[in-house]
């Protein structure tokens, strides 16, 4: 089961489903296996540009508040492991701003520009971390044997919504909640979802309230 969760920038403020983890592939961060590569056009679709023109994938762009600078996945480097770059909205000056071993996927600006979170995998699964805009002052936010992904902030900055992915012990699915996305007020939350027709979806909300790191 996928579970939609909010993580405020203070405090913790989770809804979701309880169950065992899932394995490190069940997240979408899985790589494409293709040179995908990150493009930009108006957005009538017309004047469509490469920005990036790397021999491994290039994804999950995100602009920056002031359209200055666009973030983004690479699987680039020695070990070929997934990077969080930044680099001009022209393509030029990419720079890796995580440059390690971790797995570091999907990052989203903060509204005023100056902190970007993203999600991370240092073992068996991915949790959601953040970090300044130039890669400094990293922090865990997240840390359960669950894969958290999909993470974005709220238009006053103040929590973080993202996609828990858990599994039933039994495979029976109820629903399929994911990818987050704040409405402009903050007041509500859209997302995807695969939900079963004719299953009747089990009572799994629940909320948990600590510290962020």
């Amino acid at each position: 089961m996928r579970a939609t969760l909010c993580v405020a920038t203070s405090a913790l403020v989770l809804a979701g489903a309880a169950a065992p983890g899932t394995p490190l592939r069940s997240t979408p961060y899985a790589p494409s296996g293709n040179d995908a590569e990150i493009y930009a056009m108006n957005a009538n679709g017309t004047n469509q540009v490469n920005l990036t023109n790397y021999e491994n994938e290039d994804s999950y762009p995100a602009w920056s508040p002031d359209g200055s600078k666009i973030a983004f996945t690479a699987f680039r480097g020695e070990f070929r492991n997934p990077e969080i770059f930044v680099m001009s909205s022209d393509g030029s000056d990419q720079v890796n701003i995580t440059e390690d071993l971790a797995e570091d996927f999907d990052p989203a600006w903060s509204p005023d520009g100056s902190r970007i979170v993203f999600s991370r995998s240092t073992g068996a699964h991915f949790h959601v971390y953040v970090m300044d805009a130039d890669g400094s002052n990293v922090q865990q936010l997240t840390d359960v044997e669950y894969n958290d992904a999909y993470v974005t902030w709220s238009p006053d900055g103040k929590k973080i919504a993202f996609t828990r992915f858990d599994e039933e012990g039994s495979g029976d699915v109820f629903t399929r909640d994911s990818a987050p996305a704040w409405s402009p007020d903050g007041d509500r939350i859209a997302f995807r979802s695969f939900r079963a027709a004719r299953a009747t979806p089990r009572s799994s909300r629940w909320t948990q309230t600590g510290a962020a790191r």
